[in-house]
């Protein structure tokens, strides 16, 4: 199925929500850009299947405190339940962001951006959720990933926290946290997997603001082969 844009218009102050959700068979692919230019939120779930986005997802109206909420949902372990994210931007105002897959989380393109503003839009990204987990943590359940030869992705913060949670390896790119003297300004967990370095040389971790805190746990280690920046 393909989502070929949604826009609400219309006066300041009056909420807006974008809602759809998938239930049938066959992936989503986010084809249009969606966005919300009043107030109001933007909720995309799919089941069994996967949810691509290759447009942009906004809700950037300057007072707009809507979230943005994207599901992929599967009953079986490595069985969909996927979120693909191209060249798009995700991003919000003041809202909070949360991207959740049952299974793995993976960008495609050195163009994908998950981005916030405001100090309460902290930005949440889960690969591999209790629901599919046939042994907790048991490294089979999904990451945070790259496609074959994407070498960076962003994922920002102006003023939030980022927290980014998976099951096996986390493969990281740009993450920023910019404005956030929050303790963890950044949050990193790999139960089962590494914490791995993708963009070379590019910083990866960003937290300059006096008293952010930047917290990593992974099972196997952090910068295997390449120390992070």
């Amino acid at each position: 199925s393909d989502v070929d844009g949604f826009q609400t218009v219309g006066a300041d102050g009056v909420a807006a929500d974008i809602t759809f959700a998938q239930t049938g068979d066959g992936a989503v692919d986010v084809a249009g850009a969606i966005a919300t230019n009043v107030e109001g939120s933007i909720d995309i779930s799919v089941e069994m299947n996967q949810l691509m986005v290759n447009a942009d997802i906004e809700a950037l109206t300057a007072t707009n405190d809507g979230t943005i909420d994207l599901d992929a949902n599967s009953v079986w372990d490595n069985e969909m339940g996927d979120i693909i994210i191209g060249g798009a931007t995700i991003g919000s105002q003041l809202g909070a962001i949360t991207i959740t897959a049952d299974d793995d989380i993976i960008f495609t393109d050195v163009a994908a951006a998950v981005t916030s503003v405001g100090p309460d839009a902290d930005i949440t990204i889960t690969a591999a959720t209790a629901a599919t987990a046939d042994e907790v943590n048991d490294g089979d359940d999904g990451g945070i990933r790259v496609a074959a030869g994407v070498a960076d992705y962003t994922v920002e913060a102006t003023a939030g926290t980022v927290l980014m949670t998976a099951d096996e390896s986390i493969a990281l790119g740009n993450v920023e946290a910019t404005n956030s003297a929050d303790d963890p300004a950044i949050q990193l967990t790999s139960f089962s997997g590494a914490v791995n370095d993708i963009n070379g040389d590019t910083i990866n971790l960003t937290a300059n603001t006096v008293g952010a805190v930047v917290v990593i746990d992974a099972a196997m280690g952090v910068g295997s082969g390449d120390e992070l920046e």
